[in-house]
């Protein structure tokens, strides 16, 4: 039997995100599905590092380590999320429903092995 104690706190953070990220983007599917013949649309936004101002607080080393996975090694600004969701809303995204616009500088690249 394993000893659970042993088993760091910031490791359940990450179980935490990982599961709330798939709940959102399977909740994200099975409503686009459902919802498609009534012309109804659902997409999400899946942000990395956004510019806000508890992510800009962080100490210069804790920011640089955070940015070392993504391959643009910088965070998003607000406008370029604003500007992806206005796009999602516009006529141009008609035909898109169920994705996951994930706006994260190519960090999912440096998961996949894909950048270093």
């Amino acid at each position: 039997m394993p000893d659970w104690s042993t088993v760091p706190p910031a490791g359940t953070r990450v179980l935490v995100t990982g599961a709330a990220e798939a709940g959102v983007l399977g909740l994200t599917r099975s409503l686009a599905a459902e919802w498609a013949g009534a012309g109804i649309r659902v997409n999400a936004v899946v942000p990395g590092l956004v510019a806000t101002p508890k992510v800009l607080a962080l100490p210069s080393a804790v920011r640089d380590r955070l940015l070392a996975s993504v391959p643009m090694r910088r965070v998003a600004a607000l406008g370029e999320l604003v500007g992806s969701v206005l796009y999602l809303l516009s006529p141009a995204a008609g035909y898109l429903t169920g994705q996951a616009l994930r706006l994260d500088g190519g960090s999912r690249l440096a998961q996949a092995g894909l950048h270093h």
